[in-house]
């Protein structure tokens, strides 16, 4: 089960929750993966939603689940009101959330760091990941992006950071933001550094992604396979699923070929999730 944990960053106690296997083999490298959680969300909720604890537990990672500090209304910093102090804040927190967990767990495998964000924190992994890419070996961004007038622009790489890259397609909209543009504006990007990107648009506006569970795994699977499969040392703009094409545990309505090559899906969507302001 979760891990409450506080830390002192920059001169505040935060917090975050730590999720591991039960049975941590001292060998073993796991995968580390930040699920920084929605807009008037906590990190449990990421957690419970995303049943990381089972996951955890069957694809073998560990994942921490910061709780946003509570100042800003959108509970992350990637707005253009959002000062740099704020943001260099955030990602200090970032390091020494990094720096606790390697120090406590030495199996984590600091080349297989993931970030993943939903909605607002979609938001602020799409800022987090680009400028932290010496670190950060890939990303996952569910109804995320950059730029559209409201939300700070990528930062630029510093090498080809693999993303996969979610949204709901043309009614992906929540408050001021229409993840129909922010989103394109981060492929855009990504494009630019070289990044191998999977695409997948559910067509069900902002809401929770209307994942297939795949037999005996847990939801969202694809996303733990895609943050193993892409380490650090992954060749720049390279893919093993570029080659093998998508493993079984993505839908359909994902693609491995970029921008604007998924195809939208059609079907039942999950309840509108906009918490609005």
């Amino acid at each position: 089960s979760p891990t409450e944990n506080t830390i002192m960053s920059s001169g505040n106690a935060r917090q975050f929750l730590f999720v591991a296997p039960t049975d941590i083999n001292p060998n073993e490298q796991l995968p580390l993966v930040f699920t920084w959680h929605w807009l008037k969300g906590t990190g449990m909720d990421f957690i419970t939603e995303a049943d990381i604890a089972n996951a955890a537990q069957q694809q073998r990672f560990v994942a921490v689940s910061p709780e946003s500090k509570g100042d800003l209304l959108w509970d992350w910093p990637f707005a253009i009101t959002d000062t740099a102090a704020r943001m260099a804040e955030e990602v200090q927190f970032f390091h020494d959330m990094l720096a606790c967990v390697t120090q406590q767990v030495p199996q984590v495998n600091t080349a297989c760091i993931s970030s993943a964000g939903v909605s607002a924190g979609a938001l602020f992994t799409s800022q987090l990941g680009p400028a932290q890419s010496d670190l950060i070996a890939n990303m996952i961004v569910l109804s995320g992006g950059v730029g559209g007038g409201f939300v700070q622009k990528m930062p630029t790489p510093s090498r080809a950071l693999p993303a996969i890259v979610l949204w709901g397609g043309p009614t992906d909209m929540c408050a001021v933001i229409d993840f129909a543009v922010t989103t394109p504006d981060l492929e855009d990007g990504l494009d630019m550094a070289g990044s191998f990107v999977v695409e997948c648009e559910h067509n069900c506006g902002h809401s929770q992604p209307p994942f297939p569970t795949p037999t005996g795994q847990t939801e969202y699977a694809a996303f733990w396979d895609f943050i193993a499969a892409h380490p650090m040392w992954t060749t720049p703009g390279a893919s093993p699923y570029k080659t093998q094409g998508l493993p079984a545990t993505f839908p359909s309505w994902c693609s491995a070929m970029g921008k604007g090559t998924a195809v939208e899906r059609t079907g039942a969507c999950n309840p509108p999730a906009c918490t609005g302001l």
